[in-house]
């Protein structure tokens, strides 16, 4: 009986064009695809928008970038919630904030949390909020690292907290959300926040600038590149 079953199933598998089988994992998700959107330096993004998927937005991974947020605090109470995040509990980062300090989280494959947060409150009126990565050591992509860095929060251009990342997520990131501008309804990159956490005040815009050279691969560069000769 078994036998019959694992010969029905390959007439059907070829009948219906189901060969060559790719049993791929991660691999698969490398491959180069379609975007619905073209390649840029800088994306300006606004609040109130559907999440983003990863092929369309900003790839910070592996580079030097920045993340600026426009807002407006009211001061009816400390500031709360969410500007710009990407990624889930699998992986992801996030700028936020919460009982009126200015945060920024990394979350390297569910294993580590890199977490910085602006030493006092930001005060009441219009800020730029802005969070800094530079790059300062390769990935080791063998060893699932990517590249290691100097991660800055600025309010209006003052530095006001800063670390060093020792290695930072690879590849891709969570598969678990895409990017969201002032909320955050995906699975929480960490234990940071509830589900929504929208942003209590005025978000008028969110600036990712990705102009910095991205490291990749070799290896995965040259697979793709074969994948379409």
């Amino acid at each position: 009986m078994l036998a019959e079953l694992i010969a029905l199933w390959y007439e059907e598998a070829t009948r219906y064009n189901v060969f060559p089988i790719d049993s791929r994992g991660t691999q698969r998700l490398l491959e180069p695809r379609p975007r619905v959107a073209a390649l840029r330096d800088r994306y300006t993004l606004y609040p109130g928008t559907q999440p983003i998927p990863a092929s369309a937005g900003p790839n910070v991974l592996n580079r030097t970038h920045s993340i600026s947020a426009d807002v407006e605090l009211s001061g009816n109470g400390p500031a709360e919630g969410m500007l710009f995040r990407h990624g889930g509990t699998d992986g992801g980062y996030a700028l936020f904030m919460r009982d009126g300090y200015l945060h920024y989280v990394h979350n390297y494959v569910a294993l580590e949390y890199f977490h910085l947060t602006s030493a006092e409150p930001v005060s009441p009126g219009a800020h730029e909020l802005r969070y800094e990565f530079e790059v300062i050591g390769p990935p080791d992509f063998a060893q699932g690292k990517g590249a290691a860095g100097r991660a800055q929060l600025y309010v209006d251009r003052e530095l006001v907290a800063e670390m060093e990342l020792p290695y930072t997520t690879p590849i891709l990131f969570g598969l678990t959300s895409g990017i969201e501008v002032g909320v955050a309804h995906g699975a929480p990159i960490g234990d940071f926040w509830r589900p929504d956490f929208a942003f209590s005040d005025v978000l008028r815009r969110v600036v990712v600038d990705v102009s910095g050279e991205v490291i990749v691969d070799p290896a995965i560069e040259a697979r793709n590149a074969m994948a379409q000769q």
